[in-house]
């Protein structure tokens, strides 16, 4: 697992996120798995609330990428 530092753009909120992820692959395809966690407050993102129940603001994120060469 590999940490690289980015950035991420939500409802036009641009913060600073940590990125761990791993790829693996060779010239002709790549295949990446990756996880961040954010704030939904810091993007202004309204935090769900139904019947007094709030999630807390804090979620994580997974991506998964594969490139495939043509």
């Amino acid at each position: 697992m590999q940490t690289v530092d980015g950035k991420l753009t939500l409802h036009g909120v641009t913060r600073p996120v940590k990125v761990t992820y791993h790829a693996d692959g060779d010239s002709k395809r790549a295949k990446v798995d990756g996880t961040m966690r954010i704030n939904m407050n810091e993007f202004k993102i309204e935090v769900p609330s139904y019947l007094g129940v709030t999630v807390k603001p804090n979620v994580d994120i997974a991506v998964k990428l594969s490139v495939f060469d043509k």
